[in-house]
């Protein structure tokens, strides 16, 4: 006789306990999944994008211990933000469900740099126009200099940049794009 019973997804909860692929699990915040998606701490690896402290990782050393006197193993998992390449550590028993995600990385072609609005201006490879916030950190970034003197001048030259897009925070985290890479189009 099974100690389960059915639950309608509607009605799950954080820290409901689950079954997942036929395997007990705690529920993470449901609205999460949209834009992430459950990992057991064990099944992260070298090359993982998971979700450290609120922030979108790509795991860079993880290193998981035996089992100790109460049967868990620890996995101490250590990954670089995706966005800011900061570094973020935690340590988990390895049956923990953690959340990993899908990096969205795309590049536009610049049409108009927007200083008074923090935005570049910009088409996809469909032809539609869409417009990405910079910050002051991209300021920093190889190119900027001279692509702001460029584009706010009589641009002369051909621009893309890359975007990449994760979500970010703990619950319900929205997804966050930022520019990551800007580059002269070369014929």
């Amino acid at each position: 006789m099974s100690n389960t019973k059915p639950i309608e997804a509607h009605h799950v909860k954080k820290g409901t306990h689950v079954m997942l692929k036929g395997r007990p699990c705690k529920a993470v915040d449901v609205k999460t999944m949209s834009n992430t998606k459950p990992i057991e701490a064990h099944h992260v690896k070298k090359g993982t994008h998971v979700m450290l402290k609120g922030r979108p990782c790509k795991a860079v050393d993880v290193k998981t211990s035996k089992t100790g006197k109460h049967g868990h193993a620890k996995c101490n998992i250590t990954g670089i933000d995706v966005l800011n390449s900061k570094k973020y550590n935690e340590v988990h028993p390895g049956h923990i469900v953690l959340a990993t995600f899908d990096v969205d990385k795309r590049d536009y072609e610049v049409m108009e740099l927007d200083e008074k609005e923090s935005c570049v201006k910009c088409l996809d490879e469909n032809g539609e126009e869409t417009t990405i916030d910079f910050t002051e950190e991209n300021s920093e970034m190889t190119n900027w200099a001279e692509f702001q003197e460029d584009a706010t001048g009589a641009q002369a030259k051909v621009w893309s940049v890359t975007v990449i897009s994760a979500p970010v925070g703990e619950t319900e985290p929205p997804l966050v794009s930022m520019i990551c890479e800007v580059k002269e189009v070369k014929d």
